[in-house]
């Protein structure tokens, strides 16, 4: 019998479309996964005297899933590198490390690959561990809310699933964010009237197979433009948001994150920076007595000035992605 509190989850990022790579595993604490291989029944049409449905064959193969997690400070850069395709070391002080993740303007690999591909393993606690691997993160959402933890899903899409034997697990140190050390910004003023926050960046990838003798997808690329969607909850303090929904204005929305412990001379930090949010509703109305919140949603934009529709900036210990 399997319990979950024994099963593990190791990521690593491959060099090669084709080729997994379980050498350089990164373990992740996680609440639930949700990863399968989806295998489609390929169904014959032709009559044969019977009013039963004739046998399936196996058809298309691919991976697909969510793994939910509480969001820790060195952990989360291998996500964020995945989602957005690359990063960056900008800065070193005081033995903190501050990391910049910007979507890339172009492809991993122009031919086969939007990003460069995972190979995810999960033990379930029972005999071999699954190996899922041609896996691009997909959708990366981040959410909080008063009165608990920093959460995070991460939705991967992937090609190939295969047996393995099971790794030993080794976690990074550090602790999550609580939801009283996050900050909000909004056009240059920070603000305290918005209860909960969530922000999901989409890739908006699509695996497509070939008459290439393969029953999975050999190529993962882009069907739509990369997305960013903001959405939460605030009070109604005044009419300034419903006005800036009225005008399609366009503002600043900055989340950080920011642990109060001192770690190596600095502070474990994560920022969300999106340089142009545009509401797309804010239903300013009264829903009985009480206090009047504004259940709004909203795009990120891409700003020609900064060069990117978001930017995750994380500072922690880990050197490098």
């Amino acid at each position: 019998m399997a319990y979950g509190q024994e099963g593990h989850i190791g990521i690593s990022f491959q060099d090669s479309l084709g080729t997994a790579n379980v050498g350089s595993l990164d373990y992740f604490n996680f609440i639930s996964e949700g990863l399968v291989e989806n295998i489609e029944d390929l169904i014959s049409e032709s009559l044969t005297s019977r009013l039963d449905e004739p046998d399936a064959y196996a058809g298309m193969r691919g991976v697909e899933g969510d793994i939910v997690l509480e969001v820790n400070p060195l952990a989360i850069g291998k996500l964020l590198k995945a989602w957005a395709g690359q990063s960056s070391m900008s800065g070193y002080s005081g033995s903190c490390y501050t990391h910049e993740f910007i979507p890339r303007s172009g492809d991993w690999e122009e031919e086969r690959c939007a990003l460069q591909p995972c190979t995810i393993e999960v033990y379930r606690d029972t005999g071999s561990a699954y190996q899922y691997f041609d896996c691009m993160l997909n959708t990366l959402t981040f959410e909080i809310a008063q009165g608990t933890l920093y959460k995070c899903t991460a939705g991967f899409i992937g090609a190939q699933f295969a047996w393995m034997s099971k790794t030993t697990p080794s976690y990074d140190a550090g602790s999550y964010f609580s939801w009283d050390v996050v900050s909000v910004s909004l056009a240059g003023s920070g603000v305290s009237h918005i209860s909960e926050l969530s922000v999901a960046c989409n890739n908006n990838l699509e695996g497509k197979a070939f008459l290439d003798l393969k029953r999975y997808p050999s190529r993962i690329l882009r069907t739509d433009f990369r997305t960013v969607e903001i959405s939460g909850n605030m009070l109604l303090v005044g009419d300034a948001e419903a006005r800036n929904y009225n005008t399609k204005a366009l503002q600043r929305l900055i989340m950080t994150a920011t642990d109060p412990t001192t770690v190596a001379l600095g502070h474990n930090t994560l920022k969300i920076d999106i340089p142009k949010m545009q509401y797309t509703e804010f239903p300013a109305n009264i829903g009985g007595q009480g206090l009047v919140e504004v259940g709004f949603s909203a795009k990120g934009k891409y700003d020609s000035s900064s060069a990117y529709s978001i930017k995750f900036t994380l500072i922690n210990t880990t050197a490098s992605y």
